[in-house]
């Protein structure tokens, strides 16, 4: 019977929303294979090296399928290395998982989702620009300067047309 009582004190305090949005998360969540993989990813990244940094994104996609921002940053290593073909697919599956955005807001990771989600729209923008396609990399743009990616560094990548 105490156990039943601790229980509904629980589940009916005011702290409940406090303990599933961030306790439970930062105890369980965190960390992890995946992560360590993602972080090893961004590593390589910065020393230039995107094919381990690719492979290393990859590592952490297997472990965590809906792991977005490792998406997003393999599409961002992939284009370094000048695979635009491979980056446009991994800027793809990373913007399939903005719908998750919402349930993102009331964790520590939502500030990295969103600008990982904003990256891979500004990625697509790219992309598309370069293929000739204004429209679609517009359209990209506007949704990239959105989720608060950088709007001088959108005007100084998408090309304008010359007058």
């Amino acid at each position: 019977m105490g156990l039943k009582i601790a229980y509904l004190l629980l589940i009916g305090s005011p702290f409940t929303g406090v303990i599933i949005a961030f306790v439970i998360p930062m105890v369980f969540g965190g960390a992890g294979p995946a992560r360590d993989h993602y972080e090893a990813g961004l590593d390589w990244y910065d020393q230039g090296k995107y094919e381990y940094a690719i492979d290393e994104y990859g590592k952490a996609v297997e472990l965590k399928p809906d792991f977005a921002q490792a998406y997003a940053k393999r599409g961002e290593a992939w284009f370094a290395a000048g695979n635009h073909v491979q980056a446009l697919r991994d800027y793809n599956e990373a913007i399939t998982f903005e719908k998750q955005l919402v349930l993102k807001i009331a964790t520590r990771e939502y500030q990295d989702y969103k600008a990982s989600i904003a990256q891979a729209h500004f990625g697509r923008a790219i992309i598309y620009d370069a293929q000739g396609y204004s429209f679609k990399a517009k359209t990209e743009a506007a949704r990239a300067e959105e989720l608060g990616f950088n709007p001088i560094l959108i005007e100084a990548a998408i090309r304008r047309p010359v007058p």
